[in-house]
């Protein structure tokens, strides 16, 4: 009588491993996406937005975003600062930089996500300035 239960138990363990193995790889051939919300990994391009009357000083500079999705690094022509991306709501996304007061509020504005929209925000609050004030837009390089 234990026979036939251990070949029934191990049958079902085969089975579960077979599944879970199956996953695993699924998974890795392709992963998941990114969180909603978050800047893909990639190079993006920062110029003043078409309602920004003033500029800003991210104007011509760019926005590495690294593959782990969190870290950041802005480039721009006389300096360099990292930082980290925090994913607010789908489609928005906030990034601050090290040592800076102000960062960015940033919001998809196309579904493959190649295009965002925002303006400079200070670090830590909801507080933003106008788009006509300091409106930026990031395209992938």
């Amino acid at each position: 009588m234990n026979i036939p239960r251990l070949a029934a138990g191990a049958a079902v363990t085969a089975a579960t491993a077979a599944t879970t193995f199956t996953s695993a790889v699924a998974f890795a051939a392709h992963p998941a996406p990114i969180a909603a919300g978050a800047v893909p990994p990639g190079m993006y391009h920062i110029t003043k937005a078409p309602a920004n009357l003033i500029g800003s000083t991210l104007d011509n500079c760019d926005l590495q975003v690294f593959p782990d999705g969190n870290t950041v690094l802005l480039l721009c022509p006389s300096s360099s600062r990292t930082g980290l991306q925090n994913v607010g709501a789908p489609g928005e996304t906030y990034i601050s930089f090290d040592g800076q007061p102000t960062g960015m509020n940033l919001r998809a504005d196309d579904p493959n996500r190649a295009h965002w929209s925002g303006t400079v925000q200070l670090t830590g609050t909801p507080l933003a300035a106008p788009e006509p004030v300091a409106g930026i837009v990031l395209n992938r390089r």
